[in-house]
């Protein structure tokens, strides 16, 4: 389950059509899922994905879940 997902604004790229829209998110979730939820984000459309940075923590109150915090960065065309 997510705990937040927080948009951040929106960044222009130099020499870009594009912008770049950082995501900060937190989650409780299973390993398994957190894999499914990376899948997810490879297989949108209509954006690219990265993921900038990641990290999990194990907590033995949520076991067999993991806290993550991830940002994601979307890479959107630039809107007129």
């Amino acid at each position: 389950s997510f705990s937040s997902i927080s948009p951040q604004e929106l960044e222009d790229i130099k020499d870009s059509t594009s912008q770049r829209l950082p995501v900060f998110i937190e989650s409780e979730s299973e390993y398994k899922d957190f894999g499914l939820f990376l899948g997810a984000l490879a297989d949108l459309k209509e954006s690219i994905v990265t993921v900038r940075n990641f990290k999990m923590t194990r907590d033995e109150a949520i076991l067999p879940r993991a806290r993550s915090k991830l940002v994601i960065d979307l890479y959107l065309e630039r809107q007129p």
